[in-house]
């Protein structure tokens, strides 16, 4: 696995790097075809290297998913057809650029994962148990945890819930967007509280694992109406499953981390388009396509559902002439906690501001991480944050596999499973728009182990 992992390493970097220097000078969609096959086999290099190497994680393993199959792949069938999402029109120069703006954010996420030292585990002799008073903290934060998820489910009522995505959307949006944010802050408590569960029941002997059971019964009630499947978008559903799956299964081993990624792309083309049919009431033909795979691939490819290459070049064709944000949209997602009653400047999604920039009558679309540093400070940008995201992934990695090793230190375990459930949606964007779904599961997380190391003496910490 050691050589396969240095070769498709190397061959990401010199494809992306091609991509990267070939952008420029697209002057005809050959040429930017030829560009984006380049761009298609330095992400599938790098999608190989982040799953045959045994020192990157599940968050890894999604974040290069993501650019493979919602990035690299659609955009080598909307440029081979000349057709992209609401029926946009692009030159070859534009396309080419794009192609270019995001082999430097990949280039830049995979400099900065090289940069973070993987070696030099502990020796799993330094493992220390999980003491009983740690485990009543984290038991009481699971309970406070449910308990603020039953009341956003009171608060935005049961009824919105159990709805198709279409319908949730319009109910939970009628009072200005105050339901949606507090179902998203709603599912984001409830899935930690299942993470933490999870670690929980993992580390518990099985003849004492009774409370853990009672509270189950009323966890597994809260977290499906909060995560009711045909409700949900598909990367939030994605998202949920990784989180949990991560704290019963090892996915630093290369072997499940290809299971984990060939399941994900069925899912991507198969199940999820039968959940999209189901949850817009399409026909029982519509059902039966979509099950069979009869709905061609590449025309899936040409929907909104896809629209994560048309958004960054939109975004750099609006940040031609319109003034950068200077970081005003990365300070917004810092504080999504602030209701905009108390601060009526709160930035709204970049997204937003792109497409009606540029006369689209919808708004509600996506903007990927690269084209928010793009629309925050220009090129510099792109590759000053990815370097730096690509820091903050292989950081949290290296924390999560060490206390996997050492069987200690939950609370890397925990931000692990919620990077890997929540990265897809923060790098889909649009960063203001998803921040309360990443953020409030992130600073709970916080809080929770702030709370346990306060009210825990040093010597009693696993």
């Amino acid at each position: 696995m050691t050589m396969i992992s240095r070769l498709s390493f190397v061959i990401a970097l010199a494809l992306l790097f091609l991509a990267a220097l070939l952008g420029p000078v697209a002057g005809s969609m050959g040429v930017a075809l030829v560009v984006a096959w380049l761009f298609l086999g330095g992400s599938a290099g790098a999608l190989v290297h982040a799953m045959v190497n045994p020192n990157r994680g599940a968050a890894s393993l999604m974040a290069y998913f993501f650019f493979m199959f919602f990035v690299a792949l659609p955009a080598v069938v909307q440029i081979s057809l000349d057709l992209f999402p609401w029926g946009s029109r692009y030159t070859p120069e534009h396309l080419g650029m794009t192609h270019t703006i995001l082999a430097m954010a990949m280039l830049s996420l995979m400099a900065g994962q090289a940069a973070v030292k993987t070696r030099g585990l502990p020796a799993r002799p330094a493992a220390v148990p999980l003491q009983e008073l740690e485990w009543n903290r984290y038991f009481m934060a699971v309970l406070v945890l449910l308990g603020l998820a039953f009341l956003a489910i009171v608060y935005v009522g049961p009824g919105v819930l159990v709805n198709t995505r279409g319908g949730l959307r319009e109910m939970a949006t009628a009072d200005g967007g105050a339901r949606q944010q507090i179902i998203f802050i709603g599912r984001s408590l409830a899935l930690l509280s299942l993470v933490i569960l999870s670690y929980l029941f993992l580390n518990t002997p099985r003849g004492q694992r009774r409370p853990i059971y009672a509270v189950s019964i009323v966890a597994l009630p809260i977290g499906l109406l909060l995560f009711f499947p045909l409700s949900l978008p598909r990367f939030q559903m994605m998202g949920a499953a990784l989180a949990l799956i991560v704290m019963f299964v090892n996915l630093y081993r290369p072997a499940l981390k290809i299971v984990i990624g060939t399941v994900g792309g069925v899912f991507l083309f198969y199940v999820f388009p039968v959940i999209k049919v189901l949850t817009r009431g399409g026909s029982f033909t519509e059902f039966l396509d979509a099950l069979l795979g009869g709905r061609e691939l590449y025309m899936y490819m040409l929907t909104a559902d896809f629209d994560a290459y048309k958004q960054v070049t939109d975004t750099l064709i609006y940040y031609g002439y319109a003034d950068h944000r200077w970081g005003y949209n990365f300070f917004g997602a810092l504080l999504f906690f602030v209701p905009r009653a108390l601060w009526p400047s709160k930035p709204y999604d970049t997204g937003k501001y792109v497409s009606e920039g540029l006369g689209y009558t919808y708004t509600n679309v996506s903007n990927p991480l690269p084209a928010e540093a793009m629309a925050a400070f220009g090129l510099i940008g792109v590759v000053f944050i990815l370097f730096l995201f690509g820091v903050l992934i292989a950081y949290i990695e290296r924390r999560a596999l060490v206390a996997t090793v050492t069987k200690s230190g939950p609370a890397a375990l925990f931000v692990y499973a919620l990077m890997a459930g929540y990265i897809t949606i923060i790098l889909r964007g649009a960063l203001n728009g998803v921040a309360p779904q990443f953020g409030s599961a992130f600073l709970a997380c916080f809080l929770v182990w702030l709370a346990v190391r306060t009210t825990t003496p040093q010597r009693m910490r696993a």
